[in-house]
């Protein structure tokens, strides 16, 4: 199998991707697109597609920080952790909410939490979500293709 070391620049290319991390770690509840994780490069990629794709007034993007309660003394350091990884000011960021739950008392360095970023917007939850679904169906409903050999 070939593997590709270059994509194409056709924003449908970003837009399916889009759609398949977000039928993947999206949240498919609400009104609103969102997205967590505990790397910085996925978010940064959402928030990149979001802005390229679909025009998003970046300020309407809102993140919360998901953090265990042994962090608490470094919500604002964790905060701006995040905001130098995805070049976003501090009025993008709610409060952080934390896990009380969690028996953790000492972290390691490399700790920077769970970033959700949430965009209240239904008609675009519904177009990303419509499209993965269709792409799927679509390639699900498709008599068998001959496998690709190795090269």
């Amino acid at each position: 199998m070939r593997i590709a070391t270059s994509l194409s620049g056709d924003l449908s290319v970003d837009e399916l991707a889009l759609a398949m991390l977000y039928l993947g770690d999206g949240s498919k509840t609400g009104s609103a697109v969102r997205l967590g994780s505990m790397n910085p490069d996925i978010i940064k990629f959402f928030i990149w597609a979001l802005k390229r794709l679909y025009d998003i007034e970046e300020q309407r993007l809102s993140c919360r920080l998901h953090l265990i309660e042994a962090v608490r003394d470094r919500e604002k350091q964790l905060i701006q952790w995040w905001m130098e990884r995805l070049d976003l000011p501090y009025d993008n960021f709610r409060r952080a909410s934390y896990d009380t739950r969690s028996q953790v008392i000492r972290v390691t360095d490399d700790y920077h939490g769970v970033c959700v970023v949430t965009y209240s917007d239904i008609y675009l939850l519904q177009r990303i979500l419509g499209l993965s679904k269709t792409y799927i169906q679509l390639r699900a409903c498709r008599s068998p293709e001959r496998k690709i050999r190795p090269a």
